[in-house]
């Protein structure tokens, strides 16, 4: 399963929400409705330009993720903190805006 949604920090490192995304990919269609529907602050970076997929890369290695390894998109990094095979999207997308 190849999607990705990857939550960084800017500004001051905490509040943007950047989305990896591949094209014709439902969940980062859907992450990228609700951080806009939540005013939430975000740029889109798609895996298919090299120098968002290279960064991707980086980000993988640093988390330890294995050449080969399943990973399934959207992956999040927020307030510090990488997030990826995030089986329940709707969930982890309202934990960011405190809903219950």
């Amino acid at each position: 399963m190849f999607s990705v949604f990857v939550v960084f920090n800017s500004a001051s490192q905490t509040d943007t929400v950047f989305i990896y995304n591949l094209r014709g990919c439902g969940r980062c269609g859907g992450a990228e409705t609700f951080v806009k529907k939540h005013k939430l602050p975000y740029r889109l970076y798609f895996t298919d330009i090299q120098n968002d997929f290279r960064q991707l890369g980086i980000l993988m290695d640093a988390v330890g993720l294995k050449k080969g390894e399943e990973l399934s998109f959207p992956v999040v990094v927020y307030k510090g903190k990488t997030h990826y095979n995030i089986p329940d999207l709707d969930k982890f997308l309202n934990s960011l805006v405190d809903i219950p």
